[in-house]
């Protein structure tokens, strides 16, 4: 048999109906075996070379239909198939004719078989039920001529043939057509959820993005901006503050991603420098095991800046010293930044000012922030961050 090769296109569709055209080659030729064995009984043929002659229509009439299977490009068209059933029904009215009436019913029955793979030809097709009834009682109605007057019981058993493999080949291809109209409703839900993933990763991507340029404009742009606009004295140090500040912008500016490009220890160094440029003291103790998520380092840096900066603008001069805490390993992260300031009453700080806004960032990745303040006692902002369970990273 020749190679299938129409109707590979890649869908799932056009996969079933390839094999569906397979297997009715498949009958097709396997039948045509049956036409040879009427040869076996050549002495009780009354005209013998009439079944030579329906034995190579019939070999003949199979390597054609599996020809216009293999090149036919999708299903199998409904002409190939209705002239493959006509065939059977001449075939059986005039192949019959190579034995006597009395034994037709037993030398010839062979005939049989082959037209049965035509009526699993027509179920399996995309023939219409109406035609292909019409089809298979045609074939049915030919084969009870060619036996008759010889009617006994295995007629009857010939023509349940017809009609179960007709009922068998269409239930076949409907269930095969069935499960790849399902797959590839399956595929294309997927499809769907897939780029509606990418969507929402890239949305969140943006929006973190969007997150933390604001933060760099409230917790590093924004302090020199008051400090110029309080119209005090700039003093060097504050020159090289407000450099370092251009500096960071530009970058974060030129490329979005500088805020996903460093790890936890160098993103507070960088904090501890800026600030260290404004005049504050800081004694650090940076412990990196293992990285969290860029997310989660962007957060926090964020929130140390802005502790820092509430340092500068309310510690008072006391208060200048600062020791900041950072440890992260496989379990989280902890932080903390602690002053010797003026400390404040906690209730006195109303619901979304900057303390609320600014240091509670970590929340929004599943964290958690303490602050422990009193007047005179100075000031502890705690931040803690659990890695979520099997060490992944979030999305």
């Amino acid at each position: 048999m020749l190679p299938s090769r129409a109707g590979e296109t890649g869908t799932v569709a056009d996969g079933t109906e390839d094999r569906i055209k397979r297997m009715m080659r498949l009958i097709r030729i396997g039948t045509s075996a049956f036409m040879l064995l009427p040869l076996l009984a050549w002495g009780r043929l009354e005209h013998p070379w009439i079944a030579v002659a329906a034995a190579g229509a019939a070999i003949g009439e199979a390597l054609w239909f599996d020809r216009r299977a293999a090149l036919a490009a999708g299903p199998l068209d409904r002409g190939t198939v209705l002239l493959d059933a006509g065939f059977c029904v001449a075939l059986m009215a005039l192949g019959s004719r190579a034995a006597a009436p009395d034994l037709r019913n037993v030398i010839m029955t062979e005939l049989v078989p082959f037209s049965l793979g035509s009526a699993a030809v027509v179920g399996i097709s995309r023939v219409g039920r109406p035609l292909g009834l019409a089809a298979v009682a045609a074939m049915m109605a030919a084969w009870t001529a060619a036996v008759y007057p010889d009617v006994q019981l295995k007629l009857a058993s010939d023509l349940l043939g017809f009609a179960l493999w007709y009922v068998l080949g269409r239930r076949i291809a409907v269930t095969w057509r069935d499960l790849a109209d399902a797959t590839r409703r399956a595929q294309t839900e997927s499809e769907e959820r897939r780029r509606t993933i990418a969507e929402q990763r890239r949305q969140q991507r943006e929006a973190r993005h969007r997150d933390e340029l604001h933060s760099a404009i409230h917790d590093i742009m924004l302090p020199v901006v008051n400090h110029v606009a309080s119209g005090r004295p700039i003093e060097e140090s504050e020159v090289r503050w407000a450099r370092w500040t251009v500096a960071r912008a530009r970058r974060w500016l030129e490329d979005p991603r500088e805020a996903d490009a460093h790890g936890l220890e160098a993103a507070l160094r960088g904090v501890v420098e800026q600030f260290t440029l404004r005049g504050l003291i800081v004694t650090e103790t940076l412990i990196a095991l293992a990285e969290p998520p860029p997310e989660v380092v962007n957060a926090l840096e964020g929130s140390v800046a802005e502790a820092l900066n509430n340092v500068v603008a309310h510690a008072g001069a006391e208060g200048q010293t600062v020791v900041l805490f950072a440890e992260s390993g496989p379990q989280g992260v902890v932080v903390s930044v602690q002053d010797r300031g003026r400390g404040f009453d906690r209730s006195g700080i109303s619901p979304g000012g900057g303390l609320g806004r600014s240091l509670r960032r970590i929340e929004h990745h599943g964290g958690r922030v303490t602050v422990d303040s009193r007047p005179g006692r100075g000031t502890k902002v705690l931040w803690e961050w659990d890695r979520p369970t099997g060490g992944g990273a979030e999305e």
